[in-house]
């Protein structure tokens, strides 16, 4: 019997897998650079886990995304693909399970902080922020950051001595007024 001139993406997948650990079935075709399996199928790229659960389980319900329960990004296994919502994913996800950032110091609630949803350890940003002032030649108002014109306070933050003359708080003065 002649093969049929149209595959569907989710057999376009079977063509192109192999047995994997762990019981995964792992795309050996094209990949991005995330790791994730890529496939061209009716005119447009698909990724090879989404077209496997399609083809095999149904479609993917809207708002959710397919995690892998196995964290093999080229698994094709329906059985180990579980619809989550984005949010789901992330806190599952690899960088979710990180304990300490990449120079050591641990995350904890006083060590860390969230910013655009991700982890940013306090003791490796401050010592950026450290060597970014350090590196200043001029202040915000673009006067010189010279010997002469810096103050440097116990901490090692440095002020400039004009803009601290221009721009300090003035006393107010005493209103006379009827007791």
């Amino acid at each position: 019997m002649a093969e049929p001139l149209t595959l569907t993406p989710g057999e376009k997948v079977m063509r192109r897998v192999v047995a994997g650990p762990n019981g995964c079935i792992v795309w050996t075709g094209a990949k991005n650079s995330g790791g994730y399996g890529v496939l061209t199928a009716s005119g447009r790229n698909q990724y090879t886990h989404r077209a496997a659960y399609t083809e095999f389980v149904g479609p993917i319900p809207v708002g959710l995304v397919l995690d892998h329960l196995c964290r093999n990004r080229a698994c094709c296994n329906p059985n180990h693909l579980q619809p989550v919502t984005s949010a789901e994913n992330t806190r599952r996800g690899e960088l979710a399970q990180r304990t300490h950032c990449p120079q050591g110091h641990p995350y904890d609630a006083k060590s860390q902080r969230r910013k655009s949803n991700k982890r940013d350890c306090l003791i490796c940003h401050a010592a950026r922020e450290r060597r970014r002032r350090a590196e200043r030649t001029t202040c915000s108002h673009g006067h010189e950051l010279t010997p002469e014109n810096t103050i440097v306070r116990r901490d090692g933050v440095r002020w400039c001595r004009t803009c601290r003359t221009t721009h300090a708080p003035r006393p107010r003065p005493v209103q006379n007024g009827a007791s």
